[in-house]
Order: C-alpha cells, then sequence, then structure tokens
C-alpha cells in the first residue's frame, strides 16, 4: 500500500452562501490522502504511479472555474475526480474555509471515499 499526501494546497475560487462571498474569491485549502496498491514503487517511473502534481493542477482548474455554495459538496467532487483513477482506492480530502468564520482560524470539512 502507498499513501500520496498533497499538503496544504491552497486555490482561491467564489465560494459560499452569503451574498458578500459571492462578490470576491476566497482561499481554500485542501490536503489530500491517497492510497493505492497498483503502484509499481520499484520502479523508476512516472508512468507506474499517480502523478501527484497532475493531481494538484486537476483540482486548482477545477476549483478555479467551480462555483459551489458548499464546501462539503465541493469536497465530494474533488473525492470523486481523485477516484476516476481506476489505481485509487481510497480518497481522504479535507477542505478548510479560513475565512468562513469570525471567531476561529478555520472552518473544515473532511470526507473519505473508496472505489466501488
Amino acid at each position: 500500500m502507498v499513501k500520496i499526501y498533497i499538503v496544504d494546497l491552497s486555490v482561491m475560487c467564489l465560494i459560499g452562501i452569503y451574498p458578500e462571498e459571492r462578490t470576491k474569491k476566497q482561499k481554500l485549502i485542501f490536503n489530500i490522502e491517497i492510497h493505492s496498491s497498483s503502484i509499481d514503487n520499484s520502479k523508476d517511473d512516472i508512468t507506474k504511479t499517480i502523478d501527484y502534481s497532475k493531481i494538484e493542477n486537476d483540482i486548482v482548474l477545477f476549483v478555479e472555474n467551480s462555483n459551489f455554495f458548499l464546501i462539503e459538496t465541493l469536497a465530494n467532487e474533488i473525492a470523486n475526480n481523485i477516484l476516476k483513477d481506476w489505481r485509487v482506492e481510497f480518497v481522504r480530502v479535507r477542505l478548510d474555509k479560513p475565512e468562513a468564520l469570525k471567531y476561529s482560524m478555520s472552518a473544515a470539512i473532511e470526507i473519505e471515499k473508496k472505489q466501488i
């Protein structure tokens, strides 16, 4: 089993249910954990593993062009997109929204999904 982590990926996007949230982009912070038993880590070959750079780029592109109201829905869609790679057996997505609460550092959601 190989675990891949993408840590503190920061992306700006429109997100939120309140009118004031719909006028300017907010920072979201993603932490992703991916499990796979299908990676051949004995080979020094990017095609034999899951390319975390591609996953990062896919997340950034998707999020920057998204228009969700809820971080829960966005986290779910990110997890579903990552699971499209058959080699991914499990994914955990934690999404923090630092500007969501007045007296707290962040509001966050964490979702876990497995390959069906």
